[in-house]
Formats: C-alpha cells, structure tokens, sequence
C-alpha cells in the first residue's frame, strides 16, 4: 500500500540572475528577467515522496526525517544572497526551474524507506516549477494569472425549466460574476545556460493577449463569441482556453487550470 506525503519548507533570500551570461539575454533567451537588479523572494518549497505503509507504526517515513534533511539542505539559504553566499547553489543560476532540479538531487537517497515524486519551488504566488525526476531534465512551470468576469450558465441544449434546475442561481438571466484565478503550466527541458526551462516573458504576451485581455472585465455570454452558443461553465472555460493557447504554445503547453472560486478548480490538459 502505497501512500504519497509531502513537506513544506519556507526560506527566504536574494537573487540576480547575474550569472547567466550576456549573450543569453542579448539572443532573447532571458526574456521576462532583469538581468542585474537585485531582488528577493519568500521561497517556499514542497517535497512530495511516496513509501509503502508500515503496518507497525502507520506511517510511510517519519517526518522528522524529511524535515531534517531539506532544513539541513535549505536553512542555510535562509536570509542570504544566493549567487553570492552560496555560489555553488542551483549551478550558480538559481531559477525556480534550477532550485527544483537542484533540491531533487540533493534530496534523492537521502530519505530512508522513501521515494522522491515531486520537487515544487515557489518564488511567489503567481510562479512556480516543479521537477519530477525526469532524466531530461524536463520541468513543468506553472504561471498564474487573474481575470474578472461574469457569466450565466445556461445551456441552449436544455429547457428554461433544466436549466433552472440544473443551475439554479447561477441560471440567473442577469448573470453572476467571479474574480477567476487562471493557471497555464508549460513543460520544457532547462537550459544550462539561462536556468530556464520556458521565456517566462513570451508566455505571459500570449496569455494576456489570448485570455486575460479579452476575458477580463467582460460578461462571457455577451461578449465572447467562443461563448455565443457553448455554456460558460468553467470547465468549458478551460476547454476554450486551451484551444486559445494551443496554437500559439505548442506541445509546451502542457495544463490550463481555472479557479472559479477558492473552493473549486479545474483543470485540463488536452485531449488524451
């Protein structure tokens, strides 16, 4: 009997990217940085690992050992400028993609009875990377966006009484709105040299163009034509989504997530 289990690290500390090399940025690779300025963030860091449970104790790994191992990888990071305290971290470029990678290599084998799963590295809210392992170094960047709306959840397929039914208030005929949070994952192998494993910049142009722009402040019904005679159901939201990215993505694209309110979510990933 398998069960997974994760554990949450916070840290703070500066960065610069000032070790990515200039012709990375002058070839446009580096798009969405700021090549010299100094900043910092509240990284927090999830390690996810799975185990067989112990029938004895109940448990898959004692906590404490997954707790001592990242504190004892990432505590001294606390409160320090990475590239420069700590020049050997994340290969001197430490991007979330770099520190995911990173922290998975350190951690690997170091817990006893465990597997590792997943490595996720926040750098905010709005921005994050996780690594699973891959031998390819693919990793998986998450970028989250907010757009207001309203809709009315009505299906031209059922009847005024079904859809009263079936949606009760939200088949108001004035409609509802929400703040939608929005959540575009990309997969891509990590540059050595940049520590990238997207151009974080080019993919925030297209979702504000494709999405944000269009979507925000609108009511989806009205204003939409995706939405002319398809319900705007959030699942459908996502759906729309995806075919809007899509083209200009690619097989990056990997997942579209919509969060509807802070209790519901969902996601997509293309057709399977």
């Amino acid at each position: 009997m398998r069960v997974h289990i994760r554990r949450r690290v916070r840290f703070s500390a500066a960065h610069s990217y000032e070790n990515i090399p200039d012709d990375v940025f002058q070839s446009g690779a580096g798009i969405g940085l700021a090549r010299r300025s100094v900043h910092g963030h509240n990284f927090t860091v999830d390690l996810s690992c799975s185990g067989q449970l112990d029938a004895r104790t109940g448990m898959v790994v004692n906590i404490a050992d997954v707790d001592r191992v990242l504190k004892g990888l990432l505590m001294p990071l606390h409160e320090s400028f990475l590239e420069r305290d700590h020049p050997a971290v994340a290969w001197g470029i430490p991007s979330t993609e770099n520190l995911a990678v990173w922290i998975w290599r350190a951690c690997e084998g170091r817990i006893p009875g465990a597997r590792l799963e997943r490595v996720r590295v926040w750098e905010d809210d709005f921005l994050w990377s996780d690594y699973m392992g891959d031998s390819g170094n693919t990793v998986y960047v998450t970028r989250a966006y907010e757009f207001a709306a309203a809709h009315r959840l009505h299906s031209p397929a059922l009847s005024e009484e079904e859809n009263c039914r079936i949606f009760g208030k939200c088949n108001n005929p004035n409609g509802h709105g929400h703040n939608y949070g929005l959540e575009v994952t990309v997969r891509g192998q990590v540059d050595p040299r940049s520590g990238l494993a997207c151009r974080i910049g080019e993919i925030d142009a297209v979702v504000n163009e494709c999405v944000v722009d269009r979507f925000d402040h609108r009511h989806l019904n009205l204003d939409l034509p995706e939405f002319a005679e398809l319900n705007p159901t959030s699942e459908n939201i996502a759906v729309v989504i995806w075919n809007l990215l899509r083209p200009r993505l690619g097989d990056q694209l990997h997942r579209v997530c919509v969060r509807e309110t802070e209790r519901n979510y969902f996601e997509y990933y293309g057709e399977e």
